[in-house]
């Protein structure tokens, strides 16, 4: 449950900043885009799948969802994991990523309308979704859909923890020897 490390040339992506990715238009968006950060490598992200499912099947008509997936995935066995109709994208040199300011998976994204970031951060506190207390992501699309603006949920949201990239594996090993 410690954080993953943050990667030295991250650079942090604020609530209501606009996020330019996609058709990269101007105009406004049809309904507010939903993505889920996911790599078949991570315990993590499989965790909390049944959750991303279930948001899925109860909000497919207020938001379009994406699993995004890192560069070079397996794209037929992340495609396993998701019930229905998914829509993948393959992070290609981690442009979403990047653009949304997330280094580790699982993390739930969520852009409005007006393409500002509305919420990016974990799903729930608890690695299974299983604590309606800290259902951060269910609380943020509720409040949008809502029309009102996001709750301000704290560090046990917003703080990544998961599975970084490659890199990021890297420093968190150093860093756990560090801290000990």
């Amino acid at each position: 449950m410690l954080p993953t490390p943050v990667p030295d040339n991250y650079e942090i992506v604020y609530v209501n900043d606009k996020v330019d990715i996609g058709d990269s238009s101007k105009e406004a968006l049809e309904k507010p885009v939903f993505y889920h950060f996911f790599n078949t490598d991570c315990p993590c992200s499989k965790f909390n799948l049944d959750h991303f499912n279930r948001l899925k099947a109860d909000y497919a008509d207020h938001f379009e969802f994406y699993v995004v997936v890192p560069e070079g995935s397996d794209l037929t066995e992340a495609k396993e994991y998701f019930r229905g109709e998914t829509r993948l994208i393959e992070d290609r040199n981690k442009e979403y990523a990047i653009k949304c300011g997330v280094y580790s998976t699982p993390q739930a994204v969520i852009i409005g309308t007006d393409r500002n970031l509305y919420y990016r951060g974990n799903y729930n506190r608890a690695r299974y979704c299983i604590d309606p207390l800290s259902n951060y992501t269910q609380m943020a699309i509720d409040s949008l859909v809502k029309g009102v603006r996001a709750p301000e949920f704290g560090p046990l949201a917003t703080l990544a923890y998961g599975c970084g990239t490659e890199e990021e594996k890297e420093n968190s090993l150093f860093q756990l020897t560090t801290w000990n």
